[in-house]
């Protein structure tokens, strides 16, 4: 049997095991009154419509269950969803249906805040994920396969949409909320929230105001590297604050304006991150978990989002106006000694690469405690404008026919220089200023026809065109340019365009109005780009991927069981890949193909009494078709087999969750619940065939088994939840590496261990 019959037959087995896959709740509430309680809704394809009447792969989860359950970033949430794995929270770091081959490329996920894309589209420019607090969401969609006809470029694997509450100009409402949480082994954690909801006229003007501040738990303990005594415990802060403004227009019954503007900051000082003893068994602590021996490091990063959504009924169509402006600034100054410590010691002969001569220290009188630090400045300013038209009537046709234009400026500021132990400069060696722009037009179009009530088939394409700009100067110290291989350069202007066409075809069948099947063709693409100097090819190109998807989803038994399943396979060529030049300068090329297969399975069980059951599972095979390119001596290659899994990608992710809610009399009740994930183990980042090491091969991450529970008690108005995170203190491995190879350094990024708390709120 092949791994998809062989997925299908464990799969099924596990669910006649277990009655209901496990885990995050898939079902929104919203508040339209034409949808029935329970019934998720999402926006999917650019329209409010049911999940079940949608032939896409797509799951959301509300805020209330993000907030109860303190699942406040990205990778506190990823495994509950079907097919998405995350190594990072950075756009490149996130994976959906195993579309990954890791390295800082173009993000193969987009991700939108309501209608506007939101992050750079290119690797040059700022591309961290919108760790948004949830205070202020609705909820947060996953579509998994490509969307490249609706959502354009990067959305190779999926998107990721956060959907924001909307002003209401009828009614007064509001929230207060606040969260206390300890992490074994760290320190306390809190966070406070607020909202309210301002009608101002009725039916014509309302306004929304948020905003938040929360402190995570700090885990980092800091060792000194002679002695192994631990210096300082819990020294990792990291803080986020932020707020949003929302308002509601309608001047006249058929126009309406939703304008809204949202900050966030993230300051953070120092690293959790845990290094590893290469004496011990893989993943062995040197220190202690989350100990580790890097000296200060600080940072802060701040998102900004201004938009205007316009909409005009005209008659049976609709004339949509979505205008967004947005930045993302990012500031890092770290002690990266381990890591660039060439600048203090310098090469023996033969360290680069083979025959290459030995390279005497940048500064070879620095102090003997000097340090070698990075900083790392990005900054990506980004407008887009999106104007659609699509009918709004109940006739056997439906469409929208649309344009889309973005412009993004992004500048990548990086410098490596010597410092003394107080931090005081002593000299550069070198420093990397990176400018780029993004520009690109689209046209696209969907339309769905029903031929019969039952039956319909959707097509869309989109045609999308692409120029970038990109300087690559470097200002080298004399010393280091034997290092580098180069001096003092302003870089040459490189350009590069290039255009593409997705499409999409999905039939579908009701067999009941609550149960649906459906076949969908759809592909995707992810721009290509210029490229480094030190690159062998001035630019690299797109590469783009074929989602084959067959999926089920309804409701039965008068509504007591909920089934959203698909099987699929992903054909992906020309995989954008990061290589390494022989002084290990990173730079983007193209490799063969890859593809990835799997099952993905959501389900929700209402048995009565106050029972729920919810779940999910994926299976998915995802390995590369050929192997990766060879680059030209001396510049090493990563090494990459062909039937070699894709970096991050578990063969078998799932959960397994429950509730239980009594009603106690009055306005109360009480709820216990509980959640089990399972992630399998994976792989790193492909390895380069430069590492002096032993451990050439990937790195394979040990799989997990987390538990979660809480208890809520609710009143007419207020809810106190307490919660435990990670019940078995689980030593879960989020990511390790060490630069591919070529550093004597392994590091590894646990899952935050045990943590308990209480969160408290109130509405009015």
């Amino acid at each position: 049997m092949n791994f998809l019959t062989k997925a299908v037959i464990r799969g099924l087995y596990a669910s006649v095991a277990i009655g209901a896959f496990a885990a995050a709740p898939t079902h929104a509430q919203t508040a339209d009154d034409s949808v029935s309680e329970g019934e998720i809704v999402v926006t999917a394809q650019k329209r409010s419509e049911r999940l079940l009447d949608v032939p896409v792969s797509v799951s959301a989860v509300t805020s209330d269950t993000l907030l109860q359950q303190n699942l406040v970033k990205i990778e506190d949430y990823a495994t509950r969803i079907p097919g998405v794995s995350i190594s990072s929270s950075r756009n490149f770091g996130i994976a959906i249906r195993g579309i990954n081959a890791g390295g800082a490329t173009n993000p193969t996920v987009a991700i939108t805040i309501d209608d506007v894309p939101f992050g750079s589209s290119s690797a040059l420019g700022n591309s961290q994920t919108p760790n948004l607090d949830p205070s202020d969401l609705q909820q947060i969609e996953v579509l998994r396969g490509p969307q490249g006809t609706l959502y354009g470029a990067s959305s190779l694997g999926g998107l990721i949409k956060y959907v924001t509450r909307e002003a209401d100009p009828n009614e007064w409402s509001g929230r207060v909320e606040g969260n206390y949480s300890n992490a074994r082994g760290g320190s306390d954690g809190w966070a406070v929230r607020g909202a309210v909801n301002v009608p101002l006229i009725d039916d014509k003007l309302g306004v929304r105001l948020s905003a938040y501040k929360r402190s995570d738990p700090k885990l980092g303990d800091r060792y000194n590297r002679t002695t192994r005594a631990l210096v300082a415990e819990d020294i990792n802060k990291s803080e986020y604050w932020g707020f949003r403004a929302a308002a509601f227009f309608r001047p006249i019954e058929a126009l309406t304006f939703n304008v809204s503007h949202l900050e966030q900051t993230n300051e953070f000082t120092n690293s959790a991150s845990t290094l590893i003893d290469r004496a011990q068994p893989l993943f062995t602590p040197l220190y202690g978990y989350f100990g580790n021996d890097s000296l200060s490091s600080f940072g802060e990063s701040k998102t900004r989002l201004t938009q205007i959504k316009g909409e005009l009924e005209l008659g049976g169509v609709t004339l949509t106006s979505v205008s967004g402006w947005s930045a993302m600034l990012g500031e890092l100054n770290a002690d990266n000694t381990r890591a660039f410590s060439f600048a203090l010691t310098g090469f023996p002969a033969g360290a680069l690469f083979p025959g290459s001569p030995a390279i005497a220290p940048v500064y070879p009188a620095a102090p003997a405690d000097a340090q070698v630090r990075l900083t790392d400045d990005r900054r990506t300013r980004k407008f887009s404008q999106e104007v659609r038209l699509s009918s709004n009537n109940d006739s056997s046709l439906k469409w929208i026919l649309g344009g889309f234009y973005t412009n993004e400026r992004s500048i990548l500021d990086q410098e490596i220089y010597v410092s003394d132990a107080a931090g005081e400069r002593i000299g550069s060696v070198v420093v990397f200023p990176l400018p780029s722009t993004y520009k690109e037009y689209a046209v696209f179009g969907d339309a769905t026809y029903s031929f019969t009530e039952q039956f319909q088939v959707q097509v869309g394409a989109r045609w999308s065109k692409n120029k970038q700009t990109y300087v690559d100067a470097q200002i080298v110290s004399p010393n280091a340019s034997p290092l580098l291989f180069g001096v003092t350069r302003d870089g040459d202007l490189t350009r590069s365009k290039d255009d593409s066409v997705t499409w999409l075809i999905s039939p579908s069948y009701k067999i009941t109005p609550d149960m649906m099947v459906y076949a969908r063709v759809a592909t995707g693409y992810r721009p290509g780009g210029p490229n480094t100097a030190a690159a062998p090819s001035p630019d690299f190109d797109p590469d783009r991927v074929t989602n084959y998807e067959l999926g089920f989803k309804g409701q039965l038994f008068d509504r007591m069981l909920t089934i959203d399943t698909a099987i699929f396979n992903i054909d992906w060529k020309d995989i954008q890949l990061q290589a390494q030049t022989a002084t290990s300068l990173p730079f983007f090329t193209n490799g063969g193909k890859a593809r990835s297969r799997g099952w993905e399975a959501a389900v929700e069980l209402r048995p009565g009494s106050g029972w729920t059951f919810n779940g999910n599972l994926t299976l998915t095979d995802a390995e590369l078709r050929d192997p990766l390119p060879v680059q030209p001596a001396p510049a090493p290659s990563l090494l990459g087999f062909k039937g070699d899994p894709l970096p991050y990608v578990a063969k078998f992710t799932g959960n397994l969750g429950f509730e239980k809610r009594w009603e106690l009399g009055g306005d109360y009740s009480f709820a216990l619940g509980g959640n089990y994930t399972h992630l399998g183990a994976r792989n790193t980042l492909y390895r380069s065939s430069a590492a002096p090491l032993a451990r050439r091969g990937n790195l394979r991450l040990p799989a997990q088994d987390v538990f979660d529970l809480r208890a809520t008690l609710s009143g007419q108005r207020w809810d106190v939840t307490l919660f435990i995170r990670n019940l078995t203190n689980e030593r879960g491995v989020l990511d390790a590496g060490d630069n591919q190879g070529t550093s004597s350094t392994l590091s590894a990024t646990f899952i935050q261990p045990r943590t308990a708390g209480v969160t408290a709120s109130y509405s009015f």
